[in-house]
């Protein structure tokens, strides 16, 4: 009898471990996925759709509290808004998104927000925001050392530069 109730204990608890495994991987999924979509979107040019899947993508990392691929959400929200010209939203989302960021460990995405939020505000002819986001990118690049990404960093600062002695 205790054998048989030993057997129903770790069957039903097995079953309940995977069970929860099982929900947590379709949480995550359910964030790639979105992600996936958005970025098929984003290269067939449909930008509505791109930014309705990156939206819930943003949902499913709340819902599950994963700051690092919220903030990388909010990253392309913000490319997909500065590649449709509404630079006034992409700011907007680039601010969410190193909000966000500033908790996380530097990476080349924390770098790239950083930069395209500095690209934001060319567009914006706002030169001296830009250059501070520029420097803020150029910084983690240097702690991360990304040589390549500090040469695209260099001619955009130079574009500021003779905007602003201009």
């Amino acid at each position: 009898m205790r054998l048989i109730f030993l057997c129903i204990f770790f069957i039903h608890a097995i079953g309940f471990s995977q069970n929860n495994t099982k929900q947590d991987a379709e949480k995550m999924d359910s964030i790639d996925y979105y992600f996936q979509l958005a970025n098929f979107n984003k290269k067939n040019n449909n930008f509505k759709n791109a930014i309705e899947n990156i939206q819930k993508a943003i949902v499913y990392s709340e819902i599950n509290e994963d700051m690092q691929k919220k903030a990388d959400a909010y990253s392309f929200l913000g490319t997909l808004y500065f590649n449709i010209r509404k630079f006034d939203d992409a700011i907007e989302t680039f601010r969410k998104c190193t909000d966000l960021y500033k908790n996380l460990p530097p990476t080349s995405n924390k770098a790239y927000s950083y930069y395209y939020l500095g690209l934001t505000y060319i567009e914006k002819e706002d030169y001296l925001n830009a250059e501070h986001y520029f420097n803020e990118a150029e910084s983690i690049y240097n702690e991360i050392d990304i040589n390549n990404a500090k040469e695209l960093l260099k001619l955009q600062k130079a574009k500021v530069y003779l905007a602003n002695n201009e």
